[in-house]
């Protein structure tokens, strides 16, 4: 038994040293690979800060955000000023004259019926004087009419 185990103890140790040498192999590698990819791809801090001088060549400012306070206020002051724009015109009254407009209302619908009358008046006269001249037209025409007759009896 005892025998066994001290084989397995080599076997071990050798198996330990083959592990070892691929592992020392594959950090090579892997500096390799590593020290290639540093010079691919530069180092960019964006959010760190690094504590070593040689690192805080690759930090990257912050970018700048513009200050929008200012920009607010004064959007926040011309609607007060419209506001207040508007609250002068709401005191005024929409139609300045509607009790003047109010107070002759009576005068008017006297003075429209008057004035429909007079119209009417007028308009009733001219149709009068129309067919009095319609009628006198009528005459002079069938007085030429008969006077034409007469000329053409004679002829």
């Amino acid at each position: 038994l005892y025998s066994s185990s001290s084989s397995q103890t080599c076997n071990m140790s050798k198996m330990d040293e083959e592990i070892e040498l691929s592992s020392s192999e594959d950090e090579e590698e892997y500096k390799d690979n590593e020290e290639e990819e540093e010079e691919k791809i530069p180092v960019k801090f964006r959010n760190y800060n690094p504590m070593n001088q040689s690192l805080k060549m690759y930090r990257i400012e912050p970018p700048v955000v513009p200050d929008i306070e200012e920009e607010i206020k004064a959007m926040i002051e011309e609607i007060d000023n419209k506001e207040k724009e508007n609250d002068i015109l709401s005191l005024a009254p929409t139609k300045a004259n509607w009790d003047l407009k109010r107070d002759i209302k009576p005068s008017l619908e006297i003075l429209e019926n008057l004035t429909q009358k007079s119209l009417f008046e007028i308009f009733s006269l001219e149709q009068n004087q129309n067919q009095n001249q319609n009628k006198q037209d009528d005459n002079s025409l069938i007085s030429k009419m008969d006077h034409l007759e007469l000329i053409n009896e004679i002829n």
